[in-house]
C-alpha cells in the first residue's frame, strides 16, 4: 500500500510539472495567475503583481480555476 501511494503521488508530482510547464507556453498570463494563487496572494495583491484591474484577474482567476477543473 505504502508503495502505491508514493507511485501515485509522483505521478501526481510528474502530471503537475507537465500542466505547468504546458500553461506556461501555452498561456503566461493564466500561468502568471495560477503562480499569484499558489503563493497565496489575494486578489489585490495578484491584480497588482499582473499590472491588471482587480475585476479582470478575478474574472480570469475564475475562468482559470473552471478550466482546470474540467480538465481533471
Amino acid at each position: 500500500l505504502h508503495l502505491c501511494d508514493r507511485r501515485q503521488r509522483q505521478m501526481c508530482i510528474r502530471d503537475r510539472n507537465s500542466l505547468l510547464t504546458e500553461l506556461q507556453a501555452s498561456d503566461p498570463e493564466s500561468y502568471e495567475i495560477l503562480m499569484a494563487i499558489a503563493d497565496g496572494l489575494s486578489e489585490r495583491a495578484g491584480a497588482e503583481r499582473l499590472h491588471m484591474p482587480r475585476n479582470t484577474f478575478v474574472y480570469k482567476k475564475k475562468q482559470l480555476l473552471k478550466r482546470l477543473k474540467e480538465k481533471f
